[in-house]
């Protein structure tokens, strides 16, 4: 106990919501310092040299910098927690502490990474910003599978319990109209006019690929746990998608009816609201039982989920360097965010994920989650040799 004490050790679960709390933490500093420290930043040289090397006349590159430079320290400092804890499993570990302990220690290190990378120059973090346009493709592709993942159990539970039949009716229904709804508004929104040919292909092969993938899911070339209901609540992710990526393009009056979207209340709501999910995606993905357990996907992985809970009493039940590993990729993935993926300048004040780059990861994300859907429902049917747990 006094060991433990002298640690500063905590449980687990407590753990993982002080890094929690320290990834918010850079969350909102990133922010003050994109938006509102343009003159403190500027005193800066490494910062300030960029105003006079043609890559950005109106100081965007200021903030910029400051973002990459913020997610990079994040970045190494999960780096090194992944590196102490690769493979620990066992309670009894002497790396435990590693984890759940040392705070004081940790924090200092934390703030020492993220400082010191305001020496690093330029070309040194533009590298960087290309390393975390691809580690944020990987945490694009993690929350895809996490959500596949989770629907199917879902519809397992419901489907498991008689009493529940009318939660999965309503539960689909909701899912489809509400999907079909917002498809409209959509249409009539962001393709007012037939000249605004990109917004009707996004809309329209969202559309498109949610009916085949629906009418898939009750034929019998499908895995059994596979329904409307999931059907329905991919639908919903990628119609979201879509909606995501049409308010991240460049305004053109020309295929958008304002409705007010762009006033600055709008704006603020919107921006919170990302920063919100940003920090719910991270810690979601960084918590799931998605590497511990058999794919649901898998009728019979599913029916053997709670199997084999006995055979390893040792073991954390856990994956620290996992948890780690995600919230490296969240911390890139927050640098993209900030810059709407674009290493050249900044979105202005209380916009974030904002600008072409960013719809084109959104539409390939949706056309990535659709994709992979349709995989899940027919490749234990027709690979059958294959095991899919």
């Amino acid at each position: 106990m006094a060991a433990r004490t002298c640690l500063c050790e905590v449980s687990p679960v407590l753990a993982k919501w002080i890094y929690f709390i320290l990834f918010s933490v850079t969350a909102l500093a990133t922010w003050m310092l994109r938006d509102y420290s343009y003159e403190a930043l500027s005193k800066i040289s490494v910062l300030r040299s960029c105003l006079g090397d043609g890559v950005s006349g109106d100081g965007t590159c200021v903030g910029k910098g400051a973002v990459l430079r913020i997610s990079f320290g994040n970045v190494m400092f999960f780096a090194l927690n992944l590196l102490l804890t690769l493979g620990m499993r066992k309670k009894d570990s002497w790396r435990r502490p590693l984890h759940t302990g040392l705070w004081p220690l940790k924090i200092v290190v934390w703030a020492a990474l993220i400082g010191v990378t305001f020496a690093f120059p330029n070309h040194a973090v533009y590298i960087y910003g290309q390393v975390a346009r691809v580690l944020s493709g990987f945490f694009l592709v993690l929350q895809v599978l996490i959500m596949i993942d989770f629907i199917y159990l879902i519809n397992i539970w419901l489907l498991e319990r008689d009493h529940c039949l009318p939660g999965l009716v309503i539960g689909t229904l909701i899912t489809f109209i509400g999907s079909l709804g917002v498809t409209g508004v959509l249409y009539y929104f962001y393709a007012p006019s037939i000249h605004c040919h990109l917004n009707i292909f996004f809309i329209t092969i969202t559309l498109i690929l949610g009916i085949g993938y629906s009418i898939l899911s009750v034929t019998p070339i499908r895995v059994a746990n596979a329904g409307l209901l999931t059907s329905g609540c991919v639908f919903g992710y990628c119609v979201y998608l879509t909606w995501s990526a049409l308010t991240s393009e460049t305004v053109d009056r020309a295929c958008v009816h304002n409705g007010g979207t762009g006033s600055r209340g709008i704006k603020i709501v919107g921006f919170v609201l990302a920063i919100l999910s940003i920090l719910a995606a991270t810690f979601t993905s960084a918590t799931t039982t998605i590497f511990e357990t058999k794919s649901a996907a898998d009728p019979e992985a599913a029916a053997t989920l709670g199997e084999g809970e006995d055979d390893n009493k040792d073991s954390t039940g856990e994956r620290a360097d996992l948890f780690h590993f995600v919230f490296l990729l969240g911390s890139a993935y927050m640098a993209m965010l900030f810059t709407g993926w674009s290493l050249n300048n900044t979105p202005g004040q209380f916009t974030i994920d904002y600008g072409w780059f960013s719809v084109w990861v959104k539409m390939a994300s949706s056309w990535f989650s659709a994709l992979l859907y349709v995989w899940t429902l027919v490749a234990p049917v027709i690979l059958r040799n294959r095991n899919f747990s």
